[in-house]
């Protein structure tokens, strides 16, 4: 934990440039990132991720609480 790891990746818009922190490590399950930084050019394309991140899991969220239990 606390490593700095440099991030590259390909989104819809293009791609993203970043360096964050690990802050936590859930065996089998994933980890948790502090950003820390994004290449200027990127930040938008950046913000735009992040928000179509959270209204994914806010649906997710609306339909595993609306779905009638089997």
């Amino acid at each position: 934990m606390d490593a700095t790891v440099k991030l590259n990746f390909l989104v819809e818009d293009g791609a993203i440039t970043a360096e964050a922190t690990v802050r936590y490590v859930k065996t089998g399950s994933g980890l948790g990132l502090q950003f820390k930084s994004v290449r200027s050019e990127d930040q938008v394309r950046f913000a735009t991720m992040i928000k179509r991140l959270i209204n994914t899991a806010l649906a997710d969220q609306r339909r595993a609480t609306s779905s009638p239990m089997v």
